[in-house]
């Protein structure tokens, strides 16, 4: 039931930004992005593996605030229609990159710390979170395209909360051999070459 809520939610996000604004390309890219990042979450929701392991509260804790700190970055931005070629674009760019990770990560999404399965094909044989790399792209875009002191403080201030995220996450799937294996194959967390 739940899963529905939340899948209805992500849905009408995704029509509500399809719904809105003007037909300019560049601002188009941009909302359909955005719609199309929510109608995937939607279609992930409704169907995701069930629950193979909970992370604790102190988890839950510890990953709310990159997720509040991205919706401050993306309500710092300005609306589609001031942004520039080049941000819109590197936005339209870390959308693929997000949305096909979202795809290959499949019936094992989620959104707070949590275990469904384990993922090791597609995009997380180069890194073992690219969702997390799409996401710190669409947030430089935003901060690009709107160079104030929100954008930028909640960039900033989000690189050492998803880092945080990363490390409770990957605690927490480290339960699981078969990601220990994982992670012995596959050695850069976000970054390749650097992390």
């Amino acid at each position: 039931m739940a899963n529905g809520v939340l899948a209805l939610n992500a849905f009408l996000w995704g029509i509500l930004g399809l719904a809105t604004g003007s037909s300019e390309v560049r601002w188009a890219a941009v909302r359909v992005s955005i719609s199309v990042i929510h109608f995937t979450v939607a279609w992930l929701f409704l169907n995701r593996a069930n629950l193979v392991r909970a992370g604790s509260f102190r988890d839950i804790a510890w990953a709310l605030p990159s997720i509040v700190l991205s919706g401050l970055a993306f309500h710092g931005a300005p609306p589609p229609e001031r942004w520039t070629n080049g941000p819109a674009g590197l936005f339209v760019a870390a959308t693929v990159v997000v949305v096909t990770s979202l795809l290959v990560l499949g019936r094992n999404f989620a959104i707070l710390p949590a275990v469904r399965g384990i993922t090791i094909h597609g995009t997380f044989r180069w890194v073992r979170h690219p969702v997390f790399a799409g996401e710190l792209l669409l947030l430089l875009a935003c901060v690009l395209a709107a160079t104030n002191g929100q954008t930028v403080s909640a960039f900033v201030i989000s690189i050492p909360m998803i880092v945080i995220r990363i490390l409770v996450e990957e605690r927490l799937l480290s339960t699981q051999a078969e990601y220990q294996d994982y992670c012995r194959g596959t050695r850069w967390r976000l970054i390749p070459f650097v992390w």
